[in-house]
């Protein structure tokens, strides 16, 4: 008896359309983190929350045209856009979501389980996500809503990080961060150069250089 490949379900794909909502869970803020030191890493994994079903509880594999990664990471015209896809993804799968509550008590979980291309074979990204990352991609009751269009128009890692969170405080009209919360946010914490215990300027610098925002008294 021959062999026969067997048939995988695909997902539900949206196309890409820059004025659609991107859903998050509020618990990838609340409780979980994950640590991403690349732009175009974090516009992939909102881009691939774009493109997700959310009606549907189907997680099998998962073809992406190429060319809408381009668009998603806004990389179309750019000479190493293949190399910035493939690394988008990988730091993407080196940097989990995450979450400790004690030294006894913590976790990660992995984005993918796998992620393939071949261009001789197809212009397609084949993406196999996590399972157990179903929970985080898929729209739960409470969300943080915002759309492409604007994301894709911040130019920083640490805009496109915290936008999200200001997004979230919008109907407030007014609200309160500490520093120190802008900092854990941003993973910038245990960094010397933002410690006023070390630099009297630290603030004032985090201010400056992670946020852009110029300190007044």
């Amino acid at each position: 008896m021959a062999d026969t490949e067997a048939i995988v379900p695909h997902a539900k794909l949206k196309p890409y359309n820059k004025n659609r909502d991107v859903f998050l869970a509020k618990e990838m803020f609340d409780k979980c983190r994950y640590e991403i030191d690349c732009i175009y890493a974090q516009r992939l994994l909102y881009g691939l929350i774009q493109s997700l079903d959310q009606t549907t509880d189907l997680f099998p594999e998962w073809d992406l045209e190429i060319n809408d990664l381009f668009k998603y990471l806004n990389i179309e015209t750019n000479n190493s856009k293949y190399t910035i896809v493939r690394d988008a993804f990988k730091k993407l799968q080196e940097n989990p979501l995450q979450w400790q509550i004690s030294d006894r008590r913590w976790g990660f979980i992995s984005w993918f389980t796998t992620v393939e291309y071949d261009e001789k074979k197809s212009n397609k990204v084949r993406v196999c996500l996590n399972d157990k990352a179903k929970p985080y991609l898929l729209t739960f009751k409470s969300y943080v809503k915002f759309k492409t269009e604007y994301y894709m128009k911040l130019g920083t890692l640490y805009s496109t990080w915290l936008y999200p969170y200001f997004k979230n405080n919008e109907y407030k009209g007014n609200f309160t961060v500490t520093i120190e919360k802008l900092k854990e946010w941003t993973f910038t914490e245990k960094d010397k150069s933002y410690n006023p215990e070390f630099n009297p300027s630290a603030n004032k610098d985090f201010l400056k250089r992670v946020l852009g925002i110029k300190h007044n008294r």
